[in-house]
């Protein structure tokens, strides 16, 4: 098969099945209200592959799977959504009523019980805070809403007074989690919680193994960008092939592919957190709406996108925020270090990037793709 040949049989599968990978910040298509799944008007099945979607968590969310006998596409629809929608609730920081948003307004020093969910976030969040060094701090909210990229949104910057009014605010060490228990407690009155780089992808895990509990053995699942996948994706010739991924290239103006990779059967899950979607510019320059908790400001400009796979796409979802926010040299020796596996687009001097991967990325075995007028 000739290179150019091939080329147009990559790009023409990936048309058809591949979801691309981009992190919406949670709340800026509005607040998060689930609608009925009908992104569709008629779910179908062509050759065994169903395709439904629909609105929730104030995003987007796709499925494409293979059901078993007896079990009907309203079924697996309502199971799904059920799923995003009580994550949505619990988690959800623009429902005020949400479990997330009633601990957040909750004095200093009470204990509250929480739910195994979102204990279970607390806790995965903490994990990656330690493993990053601090790089990733779901109490960040107080800075998000500093630097305008909160609900409230705004232009300014902030002043020097306000930001080290939210620095006050924020740290993991102001949550007091009660290991034993399902307890947590806020040490300092304005500390806020904001779980928007972890609950998408809680929220692809428990739709995925809603899934899986009607015994689907064949799915992809996609929610504001964050992938699960299990099995192979069926084919109307009969022929099963791999779930074939793409990694998005980190621009502004449309959208292209950077790279392909077959999606291993035994199943995994893929996030993508990168800046290039959501930013504003000040006096010429652009500002993330990545913020480093460290320090309290913007996320330099020198990593364009990071993509992380893991078995669960919760753990995905935080470790690209966290690998984000450190520098590529810092992300790569980390990730080789707890064998993880990553691929980096890194902003280069005279424009375009660098890839970068990881040892573990590299054996998924990715293909970068050449477009037509590149």
């Amino acid at each position: 098969m000739t290179r150019s040949r091939a080329i147009t049989l990559v790009l023409g599968v990936v048309a058809l099945f591949v979801f691309s990978f981009w992190r919406l910040f949670p709340g800026e298509n509005g607040a998060a209200t689930p609608v009925a799944p009908s992104s569709r008007k008629d779910p179908s099945a062509r050759g065994g592959l169903f395709d439904f979607g629909g609105q929730v968590m104030g995003t987007t969310y796709s499925v494409r799977c293979e059901l078993p006998s007896g079990v009907s596409t309203q079924q697996a629809q309502e199971v799904v959504h059920r799923s995003l929608d009580e994550v949505d609730k619990m988690m959800s920081t623009y429902k005020i009523d949400s479990e997330l948003s009633q601990l957040n307004a909750a004095p200093a020093g009470e204990v509250r019980r929480v739910s195994p969910p979102l204990l279970e976030v607390l806790q995965l969040s903490e994990q990656v805070h330690k493993q990053s060094g601090g790089a990733f701090d779901v109490t960040v909210g107080p800075l998000v809403a500093a630097w305008g990229f909160g609900s409230a949104a705004q232009s300014d910057p902030p002043t020097e007074a306000e930001l080290e009014k939210a620095r006050a605010a924020v740290g993991f060490s102001l949550i007091q989690i009660d290991p034993g228990g399902s307890t947590v407690q806020k040490t300092v009155p304005e500390l806020k919680i904001d779980l928007s780089a972890v609950a998408k992808g809680y929220g692809v895990d428990r739709a995925a193994l809603a899934l899986a509990a009607l015994g689907v053995q064949n799915y992809l699942v996609e929610v504001g960008g964050e992938l699960r996948f299990l099995g192979d994706k069926p084919a109307t010739s009969g022929k099963r092939a791999p779930w074939l991924l793409a990694i998005e290239e980190p621009v502004a103006e449309g959208r292209r592919l950077h790279a392909t990779f077959s999606a291993p059967r035994e199943g995994g899950a893929l996030a993508t957190s990168g800046d290039y979607r959501n930013f504003r510019e000040e006096e010429g320059s652009l500002v993330s709406h990545i913020l480093d908790p460290r320090s309290g400001a913007p996320v330099p400009r020198r990593t364009a996108s990071v993509s992380v796979y893991r078995p669960r796409a919760a753990e995905a979802d935080a470790l690209a925020t966290a690998l984000f926010v450190l520098s590529p040299t810092e992300s790569l020796a980390l990730a080789e270090q707890e064998g993880w596996a990553i691929y980096l687009l890194v902003h280069q001097p005279g424009g375009g990037f660098k890839s970068i991967q990881s040892p573990a990325f590299g054996r998924l075995g990715p293909t970068e793709v050449t477009l037509p007028g590149r």
